[in-house]
């Protein structure tokens, strides 16, 4: 291809993505009455994009069934091992445990971290305190670091930024702009737990979190409401939220499963021609993939219906 003819290629690509950036500037749309968009497709499933902010929303209705039952599932299904309120570094073994195994080049993304950024998500104090250390201490100190976040987010729940200036977004509150706000009140304390996410299974890192998990079910037990977002994140996500809720139909049964998945995306703040131009790729493997996502979520929800 001619010099020429290359440049003004890479030239339209940017102009898209820049084109693109700036249609998902704006608010965010509703998604409509989970009702109306089942009815016209069930199991329904949606995504929206803002910036690096990436959202996907998943809709079941399940028809004559037991909306307690779907409630009392929603509740119980949580991510992982609980924390101890306050937890030691003891008290964090289950933690280590579940986040295993570790594979070779999961491991040497910790102990290759020689400069910032890491190949995990740390802030350059964070990672100084790792690459100072000698290879085979890294992670080791890489634990210490998690636990720190964690202890602090239970004092403050703040989430601070890692590679990139801002700290993370409120995956909540971004939720109720689009018309997902529960009827049932969020409770106040945070409870972490453990979780160990394979998004893309086999093509990228195994995401290492901790969570915020908290849930909620209504006084009739017929709805329940579940709120995550993470205290730390290893990989690919400067922030992450998740929302689940059991909605009971107008005869007091006939749950509907409503599932949203909000991810801050950090390859999407890049600024570099390459990531630039892939934008759009990368948002359509979020979207694939986040629903794919959500699809699992559901189907262990099933599995404890009883």
């Amino acid at each position: 291809m001619p010099a020429r003819a290359l440049l003004c290629g890479v030239i339209l690509a940017i102009g898209l993505g820049l084109s693109a950036l700036r249609a998902n500037a704006g608010e965010w749309e509703t998604f409509g009455a989970p009702e109306e968009l089942v009815a016209k497709r069930n199991p329904w499933s949606g995504f929206q994009s803002k910036d690096a902010i990436l959202m996907v929303v998943r809709m079941e209705r399940r028809t004559g069934e037991s909306c307690a039952s779907w409630a009392r599932a929603l509740a119980e299904e949580v991510p992982g091992p609980k924390l101890d309120s306050k937890p030691s570094m003891t008290g964090w073994m289950p933690v280590w445990k579940h986040w295993e195994p570790w594979s070779e080049d999961d491991r040497e993304s910790v102990s290759g971290c020689s400069k910032f950024p890491c190949g995990v998500k740390v802030n350059p104090v964070e990672g100084k305190s790792i690459y100072a250390l000698p290879e085979p201490e890294r992670f080791q100190k890489f634990l210490e670091v998690v636990k720190e976040r964690g202890a602090r987010y239970l004092k403050t729940q703040e989430r601070k930024e890692y590679e990139f200036p801002g700290d993370p977004i409120e995956p909540w509150s971004e939720l109720e702009k689009v018309g997902l706000k529960p009827a049932s009140a969020r409770p106040q304390e945070p409870v972490l737990f453990s979780k160990r996410v394979e998004f893309i299974k086999g093509e990228l890192h195994v995401i290492h979190q901790i969570v915020d998990f908290r849930s909620a079910v209504s006084a009739s037990g017929t709805e329940a409401a579940v709120w995550q977002r993470d205290a730390y994140t290893d990989h690919y996500f400067d922030g992450w939220g998740e929302l689940g809720l059991v909605k009971c139909g107008a005869d007091g049964k006939s749950p509907t499963l409503i599932q949203a998945l909000v991810l801050e995306f950090d390859l999407l703040k890049k600024k570099d021609i390459v990531s630039v131009i892939s934008r759009s790729n990368m948002k359509s493997g979020i979207e694939k993939h986040g629903k794919i996502y959500l699809e699992e979520w559901a189907e262990r929800i099933k599995k404890r219906v009883r």
